[in-house]
């Protein structure tokens, strides 16, 4: 039996969603027929959202602009803090970029985020020059939504 109101879960949703990869703020890439794909579970404002992007070109580069992950269910929470992160749990496969340790941060009150990589012992947010032809990324990852 449930003893507290607060014990009783008031707010559940799954669904798909789709990402776009986009740098210097266009999706200039072309994807395989597999994808891109994502699919996401939220509970309250704890989201996990999944998702693969595969490149079968990554197309002309249009500016310096950084690489992101656009097109996320849920805007995130603006307040990044230790007792209410913003975003946790990064967890993927990547294969084919100029660059190792591949990660995803999240930019707070937005509903894109940044990959990011070691480029000569530093870790930086990667670029359109750090992709190939046949870059592929296979993630998953937890964050608190908006409100």
């Amino acid at each position: 039996t449930i003893s507290n109101v607060d014990e009783v879960l008031d707010d559940y949703e799954e669904g798909r969603w789709t990402p776009t990869l986009m740098y210097s703020g266009a999706a200039n890439c072309t994807t395989n027929s597999y994808s891109p794909k994502g699919r996401y579970v939220k509970v309250g404002q704890l989201v996990f959202v999944s998702g693969y992007i595969a490149l079968t070109a990554k197309g002309s580069d249009n500016g310096s602009g950084t690489l992101e992950i656009h097109g996320l269910p849920f805007s995130s929470d603006q307040y990044g803090q230790p007792d209410r992160p913003a975003y946790s749990g990064y967890s993927g496969y990547s294969e084919n970029f100029s660059v190792t340790e591949i990660a995803i941060i999240w930019g707070n009150n937005n509903d894109k985020c940044y990959i990011t990589g070691n480029v000569d012992d530093n870790n930086q947010i990667l670029s359109y020059s750090h992709l190939t032809d046949t870059s592929w990324l296979a993630f998953s990852m937890t964050y608190r939504a908006g409100a």
